[in-house]
């Protein structure tokens, strides 16, 4: 049976209201999300006057996807605020299919454990967990394998972030286990896993796990994941490098730190970009790193993806031999 269309003019549809939201939409999708793919009637979808409410929230979770992969929090928050007032709050459910309910709670869990992080409370975490759990107990009962290992990886990451290692192990493992073909959220499990590997100090584990997937981020189109591969591999570099391990792990650290950056500003992602620019130190210094490498023979040619950049940070990524 299918859900009854909901009414344009009702409080619950939009930010404020139906010609609001629509203004709001059209400037964040068209001209600042350009390069997204989108459907082209994205928009129009959610202005049809006849769209049911269930595939209003349907469009509404995958449009603030995009706005989370962009680093714009607020604003994916704010396409929700059909379903979900604001952050503390229990997501509105009503009239909605099972699976879509399960996708609001997931993205409203998601947003509240990103947004509430700057809080650092446990509490903000805590009512993370509950969300993106009922969101996993619901795809459970529906046998969603995706989208249960898709809750386990985020509930995983709300762990890590109190910093119960053994918790997010315990979540991302079954995970792992379940995405065998290489995906974007088989990416996103390989990347999580070596995070909390590293403030586990176990920085070898973390290691191995990227280096043997070092083909996976070739393979998917999400610039953001792309990043955030590279930054967690100079993270591993670096955190060898302040340990005193020998080699040259700062200068690997730079380099795949450099290639991060490239990738976050591709994906247009300003907070990701400034902190591993501001806080790490790459750029000028990542490209003369690259080239002393490369005159050194440490280095073996690897492309990025329609890089504008240097060509030392462009075609410059360490040998798995290099001594």
């Amino acid at each position: 049976m299918q859900n009854p269309p909901i009414n344009l003019d009702h409080p619950k549809f939009s930010c404020k209201s139906a010609s609001e939201f629509v203004r709001f939409a059209r400037g964040a999708v068209l001209n600042r999300c350009s390069h997204m793919t989108l459907r082209p009637s994205l928009l129009r979808e959610l202005v049809n006057p006849n769209l049911s409410a269930g595939s209003r929230a349907k469009l509404c979770c995958e449009l603030a996807r995009d706005f989370e992969n962009r680093g714009e929090y607020e604003e994916a928050a704010e396409v929700l605020s059909a379903f979900w007032q604001r952050l503390g709050e229990r997501p509105r459910l009503e009239g909605l299919e099972r699976s879509i309910a399960a996708e609001v709670l997931l993205r409203a869990g998601v947003l509240t454990g990103i947004i509430g992080n700057s809080r650092d409370t446990t509490e903000v975490q805590e009512t993370a967990k509950n969300l993106i759990s009922e969101s996993l107990h619901i795809y459970e009962s529906l046998r969603y394998r995706n989208k249960i290992a898709e809750a386990q990886i985020e509930l995983a990451l709300c762990y890590w972030r109190t910093g119960d290692y053994n918790n997010a192990l315990d979540f991302l493992k079954p995970a792992l286990e379940q995405l065998t073909a290489d995906s974007e959220l088989k990416a996103k499990a390989i990347i999580r896993k070596a995070i909390v590997d590293i403030d586990s100090d176990r920085l070898p584990e973390a290691l191995q796990s990227l280096t043997d997937n070092a083909a996976l981020p070739q393979k998917i189109s999400n610039y953001m994941l792309k990043g955030c591969y590279h930054q967690t591999l100079g993270d591993v570099f670096y955190s060898l490098w302040k340990s005193a391990a020998p080699g040259n792990y700062l200068d690997r650290a730079l380099i795949e730190y450099a290639a991060a950056s490239y990738h976050f500003e591709v994906a247009e992602h300003r907070r990701y970009r400034a902190n591993v620019e501001n806080n790490l130190g790459v750029g000028t210094a990542g490209a003369k790193t690259a080239a002393g490498e490369i005159r050194e023979g440490r280095l073996i040619a690897w492309s990025i993806e329609g890089a504008k950049i240097n060509w030392e940070l462009g075609l410059a990524r360490l040998s798995s031999t290099s001594p």
